[in-house]
């Protein structure tokens, strides 16, 4: 199989991963993509729960069999289930809290831009349930109690995203209606 390997600038592979990709390469692959588990470090420690882990990334796959579409967060797209490797991506993210924000606030700004071209207008309800829901689904159902206060501020994080995102998506679409009120 002609694969292709995609390694983040910021990632690297634990020795069980690179036996398993060892491996792979003396064997006949069974599928078109092979997926592994992304572990993260985040303020020092690397975090088990909190949704971050397993975190499945398509890395591995055949270059006339599957391809990347999407702007920020591209997916692979191919036919067929995945194959899965032993081992860890090994993701060094963020290392302080406020680079976690600007992270956030980058990410949340495109995400924005995309529920307003996708016409979203209720968004005030929206808003207040989103985001408590996300601060239980992570920190409670995903284990981020796990993680300790970096779980909490993973949960917080989001929860937070989601209030901002709302927030602003508000002012936009109020922004539209008093534009298109104006006497033109």
């Amino acid at each position: 199989m002609n694969g292709f390997f995609v390694l983040a600038a910021d990632e690297e592979i634990s020795s069980e991963l690179q036996t398993a990709l060892l491996s792979w390469k003396r064997r006949k692959p069974k599928a078109n993509v092979y997926e592994m588990a992304r572990r993260t470090w985040y303020l020092g420690k690397w975090i088990h729960h909190s949704g971050w882990y397993p975190d499945w990334q398509r890395r591995l796959y055949r270059r006339d069999a599957a391809k990347f579409t999407g702007l920020i967060h591209e997916a692979l797209r191919f036919e067929g289930a995945p194959g899965r490797l032993a081992g860890d991506l090994l993701h060094y993210t963020v290392r302080t809290f406020a680079e976690h924000k600007r992270r956030w606030s980058a990410i949340r700004h495109w995400r924005r831009s995309n529920l307003l071209e996708n016409g979203k207008k209720r968004w005030r309800r929206r808003c207040g349930w989103l985001r408590h829901g996300v601060f239980s689904r992570i920190f409670v159902l995903r284990g981020g109690f796990l993680d300790g206060y970096r779980g909490a501020l993973i949960s917080r994080m989001a929860a937070r995203s989601v209030k901002l995102k709302y927030g602003k998506l508000g002012k936009l679409l109020a922004a539209q209606r008093a534009q298109r009120s104006m006497p033109g």
